[in-house]
């Protein structure tokens, strides 16, 4: 069985390319449904979220891999420019690096361990997995809780909404005077206002297509909610803006701020975190508006990795260690019960011979047939010693040598 992942981060495709494989739930389990048709693939995990699309398959050849490519030309053509494969053990070591948050934008971020649980029980919900995609997906789950109370990594809440917040800081210094308007109502849209609520801000405001939803964030941190109707209005006299919508489309055009910014004093910050983008590139050339989008995170990302260096060194032991158990684990779970299975059809044999031997040469005392138990025993174990020995050594260094045997 052959073990692939196939990966679109923000550490190898920029967010024009992440954006075309940023997909509604729908059209992830339409993905995954093709995965799983091809020929040889037996399971397939899709985790999908604003800083990575990644593709998890079982499958019974290595060929499976140009099939599954195939796949997501179709979406963009030139995915191949920006898609990292792996395979094998380096699968299992970097889902488990997921599910920790080192391999996170933001490292140690809360959020990925819950995105990567509700990823593959949505998955699994679909029948579209298998036992060894079980197995590997509920180990990564616990290695990731494991790294959270073993270490500090998640220590303060990080996220990219508490880092889009730092960024907004690191931009005007303070914003302690500053009218912020968040977009959106979703779970980012939640991180940011949490974010900024810890700050004992006064000017924040919340707008969302449902007004109630809106509302009920507003309410937690101490802010107002605004229609969303009325939503050009409302950045026209906001300082800052911070959108997560998880609109299929862009929401906020050139046309619209070109209009409102003829009026206004001061210039305009939009930091626009959502994938697909809410905001289109064009407003970034308008004058004296200011817009980043979830990549311009890098430098908060690079200083929260500077202070959280010391764990995730921790937390990356802790991986190897869980890796290294978990690998052991895996293998015995293929290669032992084929080993069983040996040396019952042996032991099967032997007895057939014994059986024959005995009628032949007509022995009956209890001392001559166990000298010849004992005899048939010795052989047997000392002809597949060897072999056992080799076969077991030759899988426990490499899984994929499973299949070979069992053929």
């Amino acid at each position: 069985m052959f073990l692939l992942n196939f990966k679109i981060t923000y550490q190898n495709a920029p967010v024009h390319i992440r954006e075309d494989f940023s997909f509604s739930k729908k059209q992830r389990n339409d993905l995954m449904r093709k995965i799983c048709n091809e020929t040889g693939v037996k399971g397939c995990v899709i985790i999908n979220t604003c800083n990575r699309t990644e593709i998890y398959a079982a499958a019974e050849r290595g060929e499976s891999i140009e099939s599954i490519i195939l796949i997501l030309k179709d979406i963009n053509h030139n995915v191949e420019n920006y898609l990292e494969v792996s395979t094998g053990t380096e699968v299992i070591r970097h889902l488990f690096r997921v599910a920790s948050g080192l391999e996170s934008l933001i490292i140690g971020e809360d959020q990925i361990l819950a995105q990567v649980k509700n990823n593959y029980f949505e998955c699994k919900n679909q029948c579209a997995t298998d036992s060894l995609l079980d197995l590997i997906f509920n180990q990564a789950i616990k290695v990731g809780k494991l790294v959270r109370t073993k270490t500090d990594i998640s220590k303060g809440g990080v996220s990219v909404g508490s880092a889009a917040v730092a960024l907004a800081e690191h931009i005007f210094g303070s914003l302690n005077d500053k009218k912020i308007l968040i977009v959106g109502a979703g779970e980012m849209s939640c991180l940011i206002a949490k974010s900024l609520s810890s700050k004992g801000l006064n000017g924040v405001y919340v707008s969302n297509r449902n007004y109630e939803t809106a509302k009920n964030i507003a309410e937690t941190i101490g802010g107002q909610a605004l229609k969303f109707d009325y939503l050009i209005d409302h950045i026209k006299s906001s300082d800052l803006v911070i959108t997560a919508t998880s609109a299929p489309h862009t929401i906020i055009h050139e046309k619209d701020i070109r209009e409102i910014t003829k009026e206004r004093k001061n210039d305009l910050v939009i930091i626009d975190i959502a994938i697909p983008k809410d905001v289109e590139d064009s407003v970034g050339l308008i004058d004296g508006v200011h817009l980043y989008n979830i990549d311009s995170l890098s430098e908060i990302a690079k200083e929260n990795m500077e202070l959280r260096r010391e764990e995730a060194e921790k937390a990356s032991i802790i991986v190897e260690d869980e890796l290294k158990k978990f690998d052991v684990l895996l293998k015995g779970m293929f290669i032992e019960p084929y080993v069983a299975d040996v040396w019952q059809k042996a032991e099967e044999i032997r007895k057939k011979e014994l059986d024959r031997a005995l009628k032949m040469l007509n022995l009956t005392t209890e001392k001559e047939i166990k000298i010849l138990e004992d005899l048939t025993r010795s052989i047997v174990s000392k002809i597949l010693h060897k072999p056992v020995r080799e076969l077991r050594d030759k899988v426990y260094n490499n899984l994929e040598a499973i299949e070979s045997f069992q053929k």
